[in-house]
Formats: C-alpha cells, structure tokens, sequence
C-alpha cells in the first residue's frame, strides 16, 4: 500500500553499502516524489555500476523504467517481465548488455537513434521521417554501429496502419530531448509540440492521459477542436478501408458582444442573444418584467407566461439584461423593486443590482448599481418570502436527484406566485403539495396541487411546473413535490440583554469586547437538529465499518475494511474506509499509506489526488510531505480548479514554508477561471493572501515592504484581524453542495440566510462543483460550539461525494491554528453532520 516513490527508494537503495546492483520491482511508475526516474538514476553514487527493473502489475511504464536502467550507469540493465521463466529472468541478469547506434541513411530523423541494454535474440523498431517520399519507396539502408548496412526494400501500405506508431515514436523522441533539455522556452515548445501531436492523432501521452475537458476553455488550453472527426480504418470482406468522415463547413462567424463574447469571441450574435435568454431564463428573470412602453415608463410586473417582444429586439445579452434591469426605470432583481406601475413597498423581495452583476459576470459599474438601488428605494437586501421544496417522491424514469435539480431552477418563479399573494395576505403560510407526469419527452403532461384553497396561487405554481422542460426518458416519470411557503421573516432584532458572561475559552482577540449575546443553549442542538431529515450519509460495508468504529471495535472495523480492499483492490471506498479504521485504532502510519494508495492507483485524477492529500493533512505531520508533493502535480494536471491552489498554500503553511504558501496562493488567483464557475473563490483567495502575508511578517519583518506589494498587485491587503473560519471543499463536479453552520444560541446559516446574529457570514452558494465556501467570523467569535453540516443535494455525475471542511483560527497577528473535518457522502440528499468546534482551538 501507499504511494509509489520509486525515486526515494533509488536513493535508499544507493546508501546502502557493499552493493553494486539494483533490481527494482514494480510497475515503474512513480506516482510521488520525482518522476523522471532517469534523473535520480543518474545520480547515485558510483559504486552502483548497473540498475535493472522487474515489470509487474496491470499497468506499466515500460518508458519510464527504460529512462532508469539504461544511459545513466556504467553498465546498462535490461527491462524484465514477470512472464518471463524464472531461468529467462536469471540468464538476463548475468548476461552483458550492448549498447548500439543506429541511422536511416536519407532519413530526417530517426528513433531511436541509440539502441540501450540490448542481449542476444532482443528485437527492437527503428522509425524513420523522410523529406523525400520517393527516396523511402525505393529501398532503405540502415546503419548500425559494428556491423555491415542493412539495406531493406520498402513497400507502400494505407498510412492509418502505421501513423499512430510513427507518432508514438516521434512523441518519444521528442520526451528525451525534454528531458535533456534546460532552457525553460525550449521545454515549453517541446512539451507543446507533445500535446499537438498527441490530441492531434488521439495517442496518448504523459501530458494527456485521461484529459477531463469540462469546459470551453479545457479545449482552448489543450488545443482541441470540439468538432474535430479523424478518419477511420475498417475492415471489409474486400480487404482494409479508410473511412473518411465528413467535416461540416463553419458558418461565417462574426464577433458577438456583451458578456458571452467574453468567453467566445467567435459565436454569431444570434447565439450570443440565445445564450443571455438561456442564463436569464434558467434564473427565473424572464417573464416576471413588463417592458417598457413606448414612452419609456414601466408597466409593472407582466404575467409569468409573457415574452414581450423588447427580449428578442435586443442585440446582445447585456442589452437583454438592461431591459430587464435599468431600463423603464425597474432595477435588478429576482422579482424587482418598486418601479411605476410595479410593487412598490411590499416588494423588496429581490436581489439587489450587485448580487446579480456578480451572479451573471456583467460589465455594469458601481454607479448603475448605486442608480438602481436610488430607483427601488433600497440600500440592504431586504427578507424576502421562503419557499422550500422538501423531498420529493419520484417513481419512473427519470432519477430523483435529476427532478430536484429542475425544480431547483424554477425555485424563483414560485416565489413570485407566492410574492404576489403576499401583497394581500402577508401572513399566509402554506404547505403545497404538487402531483405532476412528465412523459418520455421530459414534458409534463399533467400537474396538479393541493394543500391551499388559494385558487390563483395554486394555479400559478402549477403553471410553473407545467412550463418546466425535463431530460428525456424513456418512460413516464410521476412525481409528489410537496413545498413549505413562508412569508419573510421581521427584520432582525437586536440580541436581549443577558446575564451571561462568554467563557474566557470562547473568544480570542479583542478580549475588551462587551457584546451581549443570547444565553447558550444545549450544545446537542445543532446534532439534534442534523437527524432531522434525509437519508444516511453512508451506505453498505462503508456504513458498517463506520459503526464498528463507533462502538469502539477498531479490530473489527480495520478487519472489515482490509476484506473490503481484498475483493475490490480498485475500490476508492475501501480505501477510505480502512483509512479511517486505521486512524480510529491509533496506526497513523498505515493509514497514511492507505490514503496514499488512492494517490497510486490514480495518479492522473486530479480530485482524488487532492481528496487523498486533504486526508494526509488531516494525520498531520506524517504526511504532509506526500501531501504537498501531490497537491502540486495537482495543481500542474487542473490549474483551473481554485480550490487546489488553496489546499496547496494551507498544506504549505502547515508544514512552515510561509513564502511557498503565499506564492501558491498568488498563482491561483493569478488564474483565469470560466466565468460565475466558483462564486465567492477569488474573495476567500485574496483573504488567504492577507491572512499568509501576515504569518509571514510576523516571521520575516525584513519582508514587509515585499509583502505589502505583491498583496497590492493581488488587491488583497494585510489580516490585522482576528477571524475563525470555516472553508468547505469537495470533489464532486457539476453538483450542488450546502454548507450549514449552527452557533450555540440557536442561529442557522445558510445559502438563504448567509448570516449569523451572533457574527460570521457565509460569502457564497457555489452550485456548480467542488467549492471552496467560506463561512468567516471576523472578530472574536463568541457563539460556541459550531456545528457544520454538509447537505449533497445532488453527487453529481462523478459518483460518491468525498471532501473536508478547514478549520483555520486567526489571532489577528499571524498566529493561526487549523483543523480538518473530513467527509464521505454515498447517497443523494444526504446530511453529514461533523464533529462540532466546541471551543477556541
């Protein structure tokens, strides 16, 4: 078990004494540590005069093992398999090897041009490029050092049969001359020239194997074309053909404007139109506006079903988002502020001007955003009406998490419906319980409610349901949607005045602080209130390892977990689970080589790659070492993913490379990320880069003046601050996950209700995958214990929800201390309830 670094035990291996050999065993791949094993080789004392290797396991890299044992000792080794027979294996051991050059005379190049660790009866292809075609269809001379040319005549055969091969040698070719190679810029080309070749003619590489492309710009980054088709070789009863598929001629493309031509600069501005309506309408904006009239005045709210004609007059997404917005003087929001002819006092129920330039990436500028504020009569958000959907009960076709996700979306509408009741009838409170069919087609045929006497709002919530468009199934799917409405709450009131005194180990910082809270309540609220609803968070051998564990048989529990790891050696959740058996039976060393096992197994995942190092973190200073090593290959396989950048620094700063962490911090927000992909993440970036910048100068004060720039060129600034922080990540794409936090007076926060009374606010709802979220405390925090509770609506398309929450503790003057929650979820809408924070750490 464990990661692999073969580099490490090369290097253990030269210490030891009165030894002149190597056999290395194993796959040859190394998965920590350094990876070219060549260069470690290289370096090991002189007594090692030759280095062999012994490939076994499913996969191997036979390559990489070459890089080792040949070219980097006085004797060349030999690549063994373990098919060989036991007397193959030992007569290649004793036997000499050669080494042999080799050209193709009139070739351009050749490869290889060095033929290492060669024995008697060994065959090995030698590629060659000509410039001249005519040359190569006549006859070919090859060189080979101390013996005669070899000249070979040539035949013509349909190329597919041989580019792939030819491209692999040439892909080889070029990874030795960058392996050679120190010059940065040359490296740079070489490696580009590698991803060319490889997407260009689908053979992988070290550089490409299993690419995740999840958006536009992983194609851009990559040089992939979406469309791109390859010809194909069949075979046909006639023999061998080449089957060219056709390629669609591009439509002239004409520059869009607005803010989709800031991630495509070559779409129509017909689809530029048709993409900003898609973004308003899966927010729940279209159709809740009038447009405005011909003189320019509003017209007030239009009804749900309307489609004014000014949405589709409008050139660009801006425009259409102008309309909705600024124009006819209505200003930004879910359901809209005031206005003429619209709600004017009791509906202050949407998001303000800012919270949707941010939600949708626009260029509009602060004093829009102040006008339209001035307009709705509005500087807060104010309460707006609650509605939450609560499980639902789905039976056919279409899977439950799926049908949760297209409610989710039309969650805006309903409160309209809801809103404009509430006009007349502000306390109404109701549970509504829609019965809808969606057929085959994802439309829904027919839809019903019950649980209000409320004729129009029943109706109006049905509409929405009935203008919902689900995937297509291929049967019927009946679903029971029940959803619990409720008016907006008063505006908060101020804590009473009480008697109760915070406990000294409650709060760090300003100890001159005389806030009065409310008085403690039990500290089992919050867990009480985490059993409340949804499924287990853990299911089968995964569930009953845990409960072994909880009952304190860790024998048993580490028993389980190693069967589980014998019948599915590829299981990441065995892996997980005897991890866990071996942390709660005191082996933090065997569980650190088990977490470092998921890194083995799989070294090209990124997500599971940085799952397995929060896990190192958590054991401590065992495997931070592995852990930082990981997180930065990490980083190298998906700068794109924010959250990596993030672990790396916290890994960093944990072990006290404070420079090194705050360079890792800078590097991601030195990113490009796709626009709204990680809500709130740049904030909690340059936050991180004020709190490091902090611990490092209160190390290091010769560094202020260094400090202070490089926190000025990333516009973050000094944390002079104390702050308690909670940072949610997970390792699940494309999915919803809600982070709750409970204090110990009773206060909830969430996405609806980002805000503690007692301090601490949540900065951002990250729908999309993998987080990070942030639930910030500035100041002394005086409400403990937290409880934090993990809510996966839905896994997402990658499987079972993995990832922890960071516990970081400021003091304000670069003292920090951490935590780690960690977490496995295994069903959709489950809860995981964590460990509380009981106290100041």
């Amino acid at each position: 078990m464990g990661a692999s670094d073969i580099g490490a035990a090369l290097q253990w291996a030269g210490r030891q004494e009165g030894q002149d050999r190597l056999l290395v065993i194993g796959d040859g791949i190394s998965t920590a540590g350094e990876a070219e094993l060549g260069k470690v080789a290289k370096n090991l004392p002189q007594a090692i005069s030759r280095i062999d290797a012994l490939l076994v396991g499913g996969i191997r890299d036979r390559e990489s093992a070459a890089r080792m044992v040949r070219g980097t000792r006085s004797h060349d080794g030999v690549i063994l398999r373990d098919d060989f027979s036991d007397e193959e294996i030992v007569r290649r051991l004793g036997d000499a090897t050669a080494t042999i050059k080799v050209s193709i005379e009139g070739a351009a190049w050749n490869w290889p041009n060095t033929v290492n660790g060669v024995q008697p009866g060994d065959e090995f292809i030698v590629y060659g490029a000509f410039a001249d075609a005519q040359v190569a269809t006549e006859s070919v001379v090859v060189k080979i050092e101390g013996s005669s040319d070899i000249t070979m005549s040539s035949s013509l055969v349909p190329g597919q049969l041989l580019t792939r091969s030819v491209v692999q040698a040439q892909i080889s070719r070029n990874q030795n001359e960058l392996i050679e190679e120190e010059n940065k810029a040359k490296k740079a080309s070489l490696q580009k020239a590698i991803i060319a070749l490889s997407t260009k003619y689908r053979v992988l590489s070290d550089y490409t194997a299993l690419l995740v492309l999840e958006s536009d710009s992983d194609y851009r980054r990559f040089g992939i074309d979406r469309s791109a088709l390859v010809d194909i070789l069949s075979v046909h009863d006639t023999g061998i053909r080449i089957e060219q598929r056709q390629r669609n001629v591009p439509k002239p493309r004409v520059p869009a404007t607005g803010q989709f031509a800031m991630r495509n600069n070559n779409v129509e501005p017909s689809q530029a139109r048709a993409q900003a309506q898609d973004l308003a309408r899966r927010a729940g904006v279209l159709g809740l506006f009038a447009m405005p009239s011909n003189n320019g005045k509003a017209q007030g709210f239009a009804r749900m079903s309307g489609r004014p004609p000014d949405f589709m007059q409008a050139e660009t997404d801006r425009d259409i988002y102008r309309a909705i917005g600024t124009v006819g003087q209505i200003s930004y929001g879910t359901i809209g502020h005031g206005g003429q002819g619209g709600v004017s006092e009791q509906g202050n129920w949407g998001m303000t001007a800012r919270r949707e330039s941010e939600h949708f990436g626009l260029d509009i500028t602060s004093n829009e955003i102040r006008s339209a504020r001035r307009q709705s009569g509005q500087r807060n958000r104010r309460p707006y009406p609650q509605v939450s959907p609560e499980r639902a009960l789905v039976r056919g076709g279409l899977d439950a998490a799926v049908v949760r996700r297209y409610v989710r979306r039309r969650l805006a509408r309903i409160r309209f419906c809801y809103a404009q009741e509430l006009i007349a009838k502000p306390t109404l409170k109701v549970r509504v319980v829609v019965q809808f069919e969606i057929d085959p087609g994802g439309r829904v045929k027919s839809a019903s409610q019950e649980g209000t006497s409320d004729q129009r709002l029943g109706d109006c919530i049905v509409a929405v349901i009935k203008s919902t468009m689900f995937p297509t199934t291929s049967n019927t799917t009946k679903v029971r949607y029940p959803f619990l409405l409720l008016p907006p709450a008063a505006p908060m009131a101020t804590p009473p005045a009480s008697t109760h005194t915070p406990q000294a180990t409650q709060a760090w910082g300003d100890t001159g602080d005389t806030q009065q809270l409310p008085p403690s309540v039990d500290p089992s609220i919050a867990a009480q209130r985490a059993e409340a609803q949804g499924p287990p968070a853990l299911t089968g051998q995964m569930a009953t390892i845990h409960q072994a564990i909880e009952r304190g048989a860790f024998d048993q529990a580490v028993a389980s977990a190693l069967a589980w790891r014998t019948e599915e050696a590829g299981s990441v959740m065995a892996l997980v689970a005897l991890g866990e058996a071996l942390e709660a039976a005191d082996k933090d060393e065997l569980a650190a080589r088990a977490y470092g096992s998921i890194i083995d197994l799989f070294p090209s995942r990124a997500d599971l790659r940085r799952f397995a190092s929060a896990r190192l973190i958590a054991l401590g200073k065992g495997g931070i070492e592995l852990s930082i090593d990981s997180l930065k290959k990490a980083a190298a396989q998906r700068p794109g993913h924010l959250s990596v950048h993030r672990l790396l620094g916290y890994a960093m700063l944990r072990n006290g490379d404070l420079e090194g962490a705050f360079s890792a911090i800078e590097k991601g927000l030195g990113q490009r990320y796709p626009s709204a992909r990680f809500a709130g993440g740049i904030r909690i970036l340059q936050e991180d880069l004020g709190i490091i910048g902090q611990a490092w100068l209160a190390k290091n004060s010769s560094k202020r003046t260094e400090i202070k720039t490089r926190l000025l060129v990333a516009n973050s600034r000094l944390a002079t601050k104390a702050s308690l922080r909670f940072v949610l990540n997970w390792e699940t794409d494309a999915n919803d996950v809600d982070f709750h936090i409970y204090d110990g007076r009773g206060g909830h926060a969430f996405y609806r209700e980002p805000a503690l009374a007692t301090g601490g606010r949540l900065y951002a709802d990250v729908t999309t995958g993998y987080g990070p979220e942030c639930f910030a405390i500035e100041g002394p925090a005086l409400a403990f214990p937290y409880a934090l509770r993990i809510h996966y609506y839905s896994r997402g398309p990658m499987g079972y929800g993995m990832g922890q929450v960071e516990i970081m503790q400021h003091d304000g003057k670069g003292g920090l201390k951490f935590d780690t929650r960690p977490f496995v979820v295994m069903n959709d809408n489950a809860f995981v309830t964590l460990e509380p924070i009981t106290k100041a750490l």
